[in-house]
């Protein structure tokens, strides 16, 4: 996942850019968004893991 300001992880950025060139308005999404989406959907708690790597687990409960 992208960091919410969209300028420090520069491997989820280069993915982003890769899913813009491989699909139609395909992009990597930041935990913001995610949380957003989320809770919409009923989830009450979210929280962000970051991993190894630059990558980020979400988890959820409802």
């Amino acid at each position: 996942m992208i960091d919410d300001e969209r300028r420090h992880n520069t491997y989820g950025l280069l993915l982003s850019l890769n899913m813009l060139i491989d699909t139609e308005g395909g992009s990597e999404y930041t935990v913001a968004d995610a949380t957003r989406w989320l809770q919409a959907s009923g989830f009450a708690k979210v929280e962000a893991r970051h991993l190894v790597g630059g990558y980020t687990a979400l988890y959820a409960t409802k």
